[in-house]
C-alpha cells in the first residue's frame, strides 16, 4: 500500500511539473523547450554576445531569490495566446528576482514577466532596456518597483498589458 501511495504521489509531480525540469545558471543558448519545462534558474543567467536563446512556447521558466537575467546576444520568445512564455519567481511575491536586463536584442512574443524588480537591487524593474526590445502580446506584471526601466535604447510595445507594477513604466533621458 505504501508503494501504491508513493507511487501516485510522484506520478502527480510528473503530472503537474510536465515530467521533466532543467536546472540552469551562468551562459545560455540554443533552443528551450516546453518538454523540458519548467526551467529552474538556480544562478544568475546570460546570453553571450553573438548568441541567440529562442525560447519555445509553454515554456516557464523560474527564477530563484535575486537572480538576474542579462540578455547581451539575442532572446526570442514564441509564446501563444493560450501557451505563452512565463518568466517568474519560485515565489509568487513582487521582486522576488532581478528580472531581465537587455543590453543586446530581445523580441518578445506572447510572453508574461512576472514577480521580478528585486528591491535590493539599483536596477529594480521586471525588464530593464539599454538595447533593442519589442514587446508583442506581452504581460508586465507584479513588479516591486518598475515593469519596465528604459535606460538608453529602443523600445516596441504592442498589444501589450502592465499590471500590479508599482510603476509601469521609467523613461531616463537617454532613449529614442
Amino acid at each position: 500500500m505504501k508503494r501504491f501511495v508513493l507511487f501516485l504521489v510522484f506520478g502527480f509531480w510528473l503530472v503537474r511539473n510536465g515530467g521533466a525540469t532543467e536546472t540552469v545558471s551562468g551562459d545560455v543558448s540554443g533552443t528551450w523547450t516546453e518538454g523540458n519545462s519548467p526551467y529552474l534558474v538556480e544562478g544568475d543567467i546570460n546570453v553571450p554576445l553573438d548568441k541567440e536563446l529562442y525560447v519555445e512556447r509553454g515554456v516557464e521558466v523560474r527564477f530563484n531569490n535575486g537572480r538576474l537575467f542579462t540578455i547581451s546576444g539575442t532572446l526570442n520568445t514564441y509564446g501563444s495566446l493560450n501557451s505563452p512564455v512565463v518568466f517568474t519567481g519560485y515565489s509568487q511575491q513582487k521582486g522576488y528576482w532581478r528580472g531581465i536586463e537587455v543590453y543586446g536584442y530581445a523580441n518578445l512574443n506572447y510572453t508574461n514577466i512576472l514577480y521580478g524588480g528585486y528591491p535590493h537591487y539599483a536596477k529594480a524593474s521586471n525588464l530593464y532596456v539599454e538595447g533593442i526590445l519589442t514587446l508583442n502580446n506581452c504581460l508586465i506584471g507584479s513588479s516591486s518597483n518598475y515593469g519596465i526601466w528604459i535606460n538608453q535604447g529602443s523600445i516596441t510595445i504592442t498589444n501589450s498589458t502592465f499590471t500590479a507594477n508599482t510603476w509601469p513604466i521609467y523613461q531616463s533621458l537617454n532613449t529614442s
